[in-house]
């Protein structure tokens, strides 16, 4: 059954069934470790009070939760805490800009 989507993901995409294949281990890779940084509290709304309280706690969960060749993949346990306080400001940004649009209507 999965032999036979793969192939007709990659027959529909133009692209080689290996491709897909490596395309879904990925995905579930990736699907583990956001699990693992959810039950470590990386992925709670109060996660960014963390960030900011004690992001040395930040950085060893970080460690603990990820693979570690993904993890220097991605540039190391600092980049990955420097990432996620840009992505907050990305995310508090957004967010004061949609309360500013509401209040003009």
């Amino acid at each position: 059954k999965d032999l036979i989507r793969i192939l007709r993901v990659a027959k529909g995409s133009g692209s080689h069934p290996y491709a897909v294949l490596e395309l879904l281990q990925e995905h579930k890779r990736f699907e583990s470790m956001v699990c693992k940084m959810g039950k470590a509290g990386l992925m709670k709304d109060s996660g960014d009070v963390a960030l900011h309280r004690n992001p040395k706690q930040v950085l060893q969960k970080l460690q603990n939760c990820m693979d570690p060749a993904m993890l220097q993949q991605m540039g190391g346990a600092q980049n990955m805490l420097n990432l996620m306080k840009h992505m907050e400001a990305a995310e508090d940004d957004g967010s004061r800009r949609k309360k500013g649009k509401k209040g003009k209507k």
